[in-house]
């Protein structure tokens, strides 16, 4: 392992702890985390691995939050994340609820999972998380050509249809991903209805959903023990966002069963990848 991998590594177990460790340690993180911070300069800062992009908004309500003090470059760029990801935010709110309001769909039917739910619901602020490509879940069995040719209408492109298996427990799941006018994508998944049954299915999850008012926006999300289940088959990791993220969501989940003295590390994955771990 070379000095920089080493650094890496270090780094991102302390951005995890800063993001969704316990309270007591955060100003140890934020402190372990500029100590990582890479020698090597491009245009006279850091050259941070590109993963950490997605934990930035989290780590500026940190530092905001606690008044943490840090080199002008780093609050300048948490900054800069935090307006981005309050705009992006914003522009995901629209796309969504334009296409939770397409008639083709049964009102309140779809499920929100991933990363608009998790942060409308579990983290302090919802720009707190980074948000990708977003998942709505649908009925077991519902029909998702003729959504996709009625979102075709108001300027929505088809990125991609199929059968999606990886990071689910039931397969297979029809799924079609969009892309609205604005850029942002979102992805539609229903079950085959002889599968409506499954523990982690549309109509159970339901059952215990959680109603979120974010503005003008309201939709339904799964209660926590269903989110938790989800977010450990992968469910949460959307387009633009790392394992990092998902670690955090992980460990947020599941902060309320955590013991007090439990923090949370990086280990080795693959390539370019890694996972968290409780330690005590």
């Amino acid at each position: 392992m070379t000095q920089r991998d080493a650094s890496t590594r270090s780094g991102d177990a302390a951005l995890l702890r800063l993001c969704a460790g316990p309270p007591g340690e955060t100003r140890a993180a934020w402190r372990a985390w500029l100590d990582a911070m890479p020698d090597l300069l491009v245009d006279g800062e850091p050259a941070y691995p590109p993963h950490w992009r997605d934990l930035l908004p989290m780590a500026a309500w940190r530092q905001r939050d606690l008044g943490l003090d840090g080199p002008a470059w780093l609050l300048h760029r948490l900054r800069t994340a935090w307006v981005l990801e309050e705009r992006r935010l914003a522009a995901v709110r629209e796309t969504v609820a334009d296409v939770i309001a397409e008639p083709a769909l049964t009102p309140g039917d779809p499920l929100a999972v991933g990363g608009l739910a998790l942060g409308e619901t579990l983290y302090p602020d919802p720009a707190c998380r980074h948000t990708g490509l977003q998942t709505l879940m649908l009925r077991a069995g519902t029909r998702l050509m003729p959504i996709a040719a009625a979102l075709q209408a108001k300027g929505y492109r088809i990125r991609r249809t199929g059968w999606r298996a990886r990071h689910l427990p039931f397969r297979p799941v029809a799924s079609i991903w969009l892309q609205s006018p604005s850029g942002f994508q979102v992805m539609l998944l229903s079950v085959p209805a002889w599968r409506r049954w499954h523990p982690l299915a549309h109509a159970s999850l339901i059952r215990d959903a959680e109603w979120v008012q974010a503005g003008t926006l309201r939709f339904q999300v799964p209660a926590r023990r269903a989110a938790r289940a989800l977010a450990a088959q992968g469910l949460g990791r959307e387009q633009g966002t790392g394992n990092l993220m998902a670690a955090v969501d992980v460990a947020l989940l599941g902060a309320d069963e955590a013991d007090a003295g439990s923090a949370w590390c990086v280990t080795p994955g693959h390539q370019g990848d890694s996972a968290a771990e409780r330690v005590a």
